[in-house]
């Protein structure tokens, strides 16, 4: 079912894993390392980041997820999935394809690397 809703009611957000090379010194613990830099080696590498809304987000697959707060993104379920067939910049609403009619649980949507084009 083609759904559409305004920019203003979602949030689009992206779940970034920040890795951190370290160079080994002999003699010293890659703890003392990071602890030496300012950094905890025992903080959550995942990291939320927002999504601009632009036709980059067309033929992308989001999450919807039961967060109500973005820092519960990375801890909630998801309820589903759905598919982003066209953004409307001029009138700030995107039309999506959903398995369901009626609201969404969550304004948080969830981007991944997922795309579908239709052959």
């Amino acid at each position: 079912m083609a759904l559409q809703m305004i920019f203003l009611h979602i949030q689009i957000l992206q779940i970034l894993v920040i890795c951190l090379c370290i160079e080994l010194v002999a003699g010293h613990k890659p703890q003392d390392q990071l602890f030496q830099s300012g950094l905890n080696p025992v903080a959550n590498p995942l990291r939320v980041a927002p999504v601009n809304i632009d036709r980059d987000l067309l033929h992308v697959v989001l999450a919807v997820s039961y967060a109500q707060e973005p820092d519960q993104i990375v801890s909630s379920n998801v309820a589903g999935f759905i598919y982003v067939t066209d953004i409307d910049l001029q009138r700030r609403k995107i039309t999506y394809l959903s398995p369901t009619a009626g609201e969404l649980p969550s304004k948080y949507l969830v981007m991944g690397t997922l795309t579908w084009l239709e052959t």
